[in-house]
């Protein structure tokens, strides 16, 4: 099993070394897209994981999507990747004020989680609501919720609105 972020940031470092403390991943089972290069070596220098600095190169390596960029690089994104995620596999946004539906249509994707991790995430401490598109396989849903855990509480709600 592996995960690939699209995004190195600092929420998406949490997650990294929330996933390696918890033994979850090991560090040659998790992928990262970034465009910035001492983005890419401060990842792979701190943690071991793969870079890339490409999106569309994620699409090599099987595993869960996770979106750990800003609102205002989600076109680019879309341009990357729509239509070419394999429909069995689900796609995780941390990307702040999008939509599920917004996330499915422009990448052409239907098994959608949107998570709302707050600052204290990056310590273990967060509390973390979430939620999925009905398409989501129940199996993906646990392992996510195991994912969400090593940030803090993790909250799962049916529906974005709440």
């Amino acid at each position: 099993m592996t995960i690939c972020f699209i995004g190195g940031g600092v929420m998406a470092e949490s997650f990294i070394a929330g996933v390696l403390k918890e033994g979850l991943f090991s560090s040659d089972q998790i992928y990262v897209s970034d465009p910035i290069a001492d983005r890419r070596k401060y990842l792979t220098d701190t943690y071991g994981v793969n870079c890339l600095k490409e999106n569309i190169d994620i699409l090599e390596k099987k595993g869960k999507i996770l979106l750990a960029v800003k609102p205002q690089t989600l076109p680019e994104v879309y341009k990357d990747l729509k239509g070419k995620i394999s429909p069995e596999r689900p796609v995780i946004s941390i990307v702040a004020g999008s939509k599920s539906s917004d996330l499915s249509k422009g990448l052409e994707h239907q098994q959608i989680i949107r998570v709302m991790p707050n600052t204290p995430s990056q310590i273990g401490k967060g509390m973390l609501v979430w939620t999925s598109t009905d398409e989501v396989d129940p199996t993906a849903i646990g392992e996510i919720a195991s994912i969400l855990k090593t940030l803090g509480e993790e909250y799962y709600v049916h529906d974005e609105k709440y």
